[in-house]
């Protein structure tokens, strides 16, 4: 495929916002990452955080695509 000047033209500038983007983000996960290590000296708010996080995630989805293909394919209610 032969491109024009204008087709290398995007392509440069996809490739310039995809660098701002992933400059970004390495940015914000080491904010992130920096915040877990802060709480998680503190154990016992680590291990509440913990377990608000899992209680509040409800039932995984594999759990309702199991459920919604044992029921529609199989005739058994789900759980």
């Amino acid at each position: 495929m032969v491109f024009g000047m204008g087709e290398y033209g995007r392509m440069n500038k996809v490739k310039k916002i995809n660098k701002m983007r992933l400059t970004e983000y390495i940015e914000t996960m080491s904010g992130v990452k920096a915040a877990a290590d802060r709480a998680y000296v503190d154990k016992k708010k680590w291990n509440e955080m913990s377990i608000l996080c899992t209680a509040g995630s409800a039932r995984f989805s594999n759990d309702r695509t199991i459920g919604y293909y044992a029921e529609k394919n199989m005739g058994n209610p789900t759980l």
